[in-house]
């Protein structure tokens, strides 16, 4: 991830031949969105939407998608999937929003894999998107980096 540490937010092909994938799937579009301009920095105070748009080429229409979310150092984050209805030969379209304030300010790299319904391992691909998050918006004093992976915006109150 170091190596390929600039943004590569966005990959998308204008038909499933030229897609990537192998012959159970392929990926007509995966991107790193935020509702905002595609070059703009991604800041810590932004929801992020990671969108895949793929063809299941196989027989099965139960499909597990899910990724893993790793830092420039190698260190997974978390991973988030499910199971979902992705009829077979028929593009399908899954969103999975990041809330704003949830990440802190790092490189980050998208591992994505599909499974069949049993579990089958159906393609996996490593880095198929890195994006940057940067802490450029802070309303707070202090201009330091936050520690730890997860970025809180826990309540506070004084009793």
């Amino acid at each position: 991830l170091q190596q390929s540490s600039t943004d590569n937010r966005c990959i998308k092909f204008a038909n499933v031949e030229e897609a990537i994938g192998n012959e159970n799937i392929k990926i007509l579009y995966a991107g790193v969105e935020t509702g905002n301009n595609e070059d703009d920095f991604i800041d810590v105070s932004t929801d992020i939407d990671l969108i895949f748009d793929f063809v299941n080429l196989t027989s099965e229409n139960t499909i597990s998608v899910g990724f893993d979310l790793q830092t420039i150092k190698g260190d997974v984050l978390f991973g988030s999937g499910g199971k979902f209805e992705c009829v077979s030969n028929e593009e399908t379209k899954l969103i999975c929003k990041i809330p704003k304030n949830f990440l802190g300010n790092d490189i980050y790299a998208i591992n994505l894999y599909f499974h069949s319904d049993s579990m089958r391992g159906l393609y996996y691909n490593a880095e198929l998107l890195t994006f940057e998050v940067q802490d450029k918006k802070r309303e707070t004093g202090y201009l330091g980096k936050i520690n730890g992976f997860i970025r809180t915006n826990l309540e506070w109150r004084k009793s």
